[in-house]
């Protein structure tokens, strides 16, 4: 999932390590945090950090650069 949030860019995995539910579907974002709708753990956009449980496992996070007018994604 791509993030932006003023003129910079993140990547991270589309998927709470708690209940494997999709932040693009079941999910928000609160600025730099992604909130999962199924049970509430938050997550640090930039580093993956679990900053709210039930959640105990980070998620995956990707190294991102611009290019061009391009948004490239590291995976």
């Amino acid at each position: 999932m791509l993030v932006r949030h003023e003129l910079s860019w993140w990547a991270m995995e589309d998927r709470c390590s708690h209940a494997d539910c999709s932040f693009s579907s079941d999910g928000e974002l609160d600025g730099l945090t992604a909130i999962c709708d199924c049970h509430g753990s938050e997550f640090d956009v930039r580093t993956g950090t679990v900053l709210a449980p039930p959640a105990d496992e980070p998620i995956a996070t990707y190294p991102v650069k611009l290019s061009e007018g391009h948004v490239l994604v590291d995976i």
